[in-house]
C-alpha cells in the first residue's frame, strides 16, 4: 500500500470522531438556529487541518526513536480528545446555556 494511501486511511479513521461527536451534540443539542450552518463546516475544517498536521508529524517521527510508538500515541490521544472539544465548544445553542456549561453542570 502507498504511503499516501496510507495517510488517506488514516485522515479516514482520524476523522471519524469528530462525526461522531457532530451526530452526538445535533441530537442532543438540537436548537442550534441558523449557527449550525456555519459551524459545521468550520468545525469540519478546523480538525481537517488539525488531523494533517498530526499526521504529518507522526510520519516525521518515524520509528527510529527509541520511544517513537509512545510519542504517536500520546499525539493521537491529544488529537482525538482535542477533535472531542473542539465540537462541543463550536456547537452553537440557541436558547439556554452552551453545551459545555450544560455537560460540565451535568458532570459534577
Amino acid at each position: 500500500m502507498s504511503k499516501q494511501m496510507k495517510s488517506m486511511l488514516i485522515f479516514m479513521a482520524g476523522i471519524l470522531p469528530t462525526v461522531i461527536s457532530i451526530q452526538i451534540m445535533i441530537h442532543y443539542f438540537p436548537a442550534t438556529g441558523l449557527g449550525r450552518i456555519i459551524t459545521i463546516p468550520f468545525t469540519y475544517i478546523m480538525n481537517s487541518i488539525i488531523l494533517m498536521v498530526a499526521i504529518f508529524v507522526t510520519r516525521l517521527i518515524g520509528a527510529k526513536r527509541k520511544f517513537a510508538w509512545v510519542l504517536k500515541r500520546s499525539i493521537w490521544v491529544i488529537v482525538i480528545t482535542l477533535h472531542i472539544a473542539i465540537v462541543i465548544y463550536m456547537h452553537p445553542q440557541e436558547n439556554g446555556d452552551t453545551p459545555w456549561r450544560l455537560i460540565m453542570n451535568s458532570l459534577s
